[in-house]
């Protein structure tokens, strides 16, 4: 009995150093994979912190550039929105002249008043691709006549000659305007229409001599009031944000002269300037 007893006991003793041997190799070996693991798993924890960092720069690189781009599109766009434009030209006055004759007839007469006129406007919403815009335009204008005309007047026999005739104005006007490209390229030719209204000052000098006595009767008016004005423009581009450009204008505003019979003496005369000028301006619009 106890010999089996024995077998059994050292049986059971050498199943148990097995198994613990068995249960410590197979420890080990779990904890050597879940130590790779580890290691593994920091590797990648590391390279996706890595590609996030690239990946953040990179998209913080397109922002930036992108800003970049908006700015300078933003740029361009007010580059091309404002506009200043002087012009310079020509402009046709008109005096009207009332007066009877040796027969005790009225008679009237219309006499050119050319001079100059010089303007500047700045404007804003003006694109390359047409459309509506608006402004300012400070001007000033100089008409003149040198005279030579004689008049026979009544009462008497005396003859009378227009020896000075000059008129000016300084005007502010606000400017609203549409012009629409003639071809698909916004660089080609345009054409345009613009209203004006605002203020003006200014007046006149005229002045008559006796053909045969050493005399003469002059008067000089002035004042302010309203002016408004309708122009036509036809514009091409020079070069790059300058157009060149040719203005048809008709304005319209308070006669710079009005001379009734007893302002120039007894010499039967009267005379007024036509309330309306016409102007005929070349320039530059300059985008800036």
């Amino acid at each position: 009995m106890k010999k089996p007893l024995k077998t059994i006991i050292f049986t059971i003793v050498l199943c148990f150093i097995f198994s613990s041997i068995g249960f410590t190799q197979l420890h080990t070996e779990k904890s050597e994979e879940l130590m790779d693991l580890s290691d593994n798993n920091s590797s990648e924890y590391y390279f996706d912190n890595q590609i996030k960092k690239n990946t953040t720069g990179i998209n913080s690189l397109n922002e930036q550039t992108n800003n970049s781009d908006i700015k300078t599109n933003l740029e361009n766009d007010d580059w091309s929105r404002r506009v200043a434009s002087p012009t310079y030209g020509l402009s046709l006055g008109f005096l009207g002249l009332t007066y009877r004759d040796r027969n005790n007839e009225e008679k009237e007469e219309t006499i050119p008043v050319p001079g100059i006129d010089l303007r500047h406007f700045n404007g804003t919403n003006v694109s390359k691709g047409g459309g509506f815009y608006y402004g300012y335009e400070l001007g000033i204008g100089v008409n003149f006549n040198t005279g030579g005309r004689t008049y026979d007047t009544q009462p008497g026999t005396d003859t009378y000659r227009l020896e000075e005739l000059i008129a000016f104005r300084l005007f502010l006007m606000l400017k609203h305007g549409y012009r629409f490209n003639l071809t698909p390229d916004p660089d080609g030719f345009s054409l345009g229409l613009e209203l004006g209204l605002g203020i003006m000052g200014g007046g006149g000098y005229i002045k008559f001599e006796h053909t045969s006595e050493d005399w003469s009767e002059s008067y000089d008016d002035g004042g302010a009031s309203p002016i408004f004005e309708l122009a036509l423009e036809g514009a091409f581009s020079t070069r790059e944000n300058v157009r060149f450009s040719a203005r048809l204008g008709v304005a319209a505003g308070m006669p710079a002269i009005d001379a009734p019979y007893d302002a120039l003496g007894n010499i039967g005369i009267k005379g007024e300037m036509v309330p309306v000028m016409i102007n005929l301006r070349l320039g530059f619009r300059m985008m800036h």
